[in-house]
């Protein structure tokens, strides 16, 4: 699994105020957002204050989840997959590391993409194919 410390670390600082890229895996976002979607993420560090309903990066785990906000209640923030029937465990507001502003469509908007990408999960480690994080 790759580090994604690097990034955290641009938006906790704010080094890169008008976002960054990042590449959505997972479907728990749809139809808002897909499976191989681009996210322009930006710092939450200097930024207005967050408001139920936008899209956030958090820190879970060793993990950054893109889930939309859905309360912000005694330090702590409550997210949901726009696709999940349930809530998320709630997180330090701390964990929020910033918020998606904009998307490009991706790969996964064509016609046969997630079978060729279930077939190339499952021969990567064969041929010695790494794994992303998923968001």
């Amino acid at each position: 699994m790759q580090s994604l410390r690097w990034l955290e670390a641009i938006w906790m600082t704010a080094t890169a105020p008008a976002g960054t890229w990042i590449f959505l895996e997972g479907a728990s976002m749809e139809p808002a957002y897909a499976d191989g979607d681009w996210l322009l993420v930006r710092p939450l560090a200097g930024a207005p204050p967050l408001s139920p309903g936008e899209v956030v990066v958090a820190r879970r785990g060793d993990r950054l989840v893109t889930h939309r906000l859905i309360e912000l209640r005694e330090g702590m923030a409550i997210t949901k997959g726009d696709a999940c029937s349930s809530l998320d465990p709630p997180v330090p507001i701390e964990a929020l590391l910033g918020r998606v502003v904009t998307a490009r469509r991706g790969a996964s908007r064509f016609p046969g993409y997630r079978r060729v990408r279930r077939l190339m999960q499952r021969i990567s480690p064969a041929i010695g194919g790494g794994r992303h994080e998923r968001s």
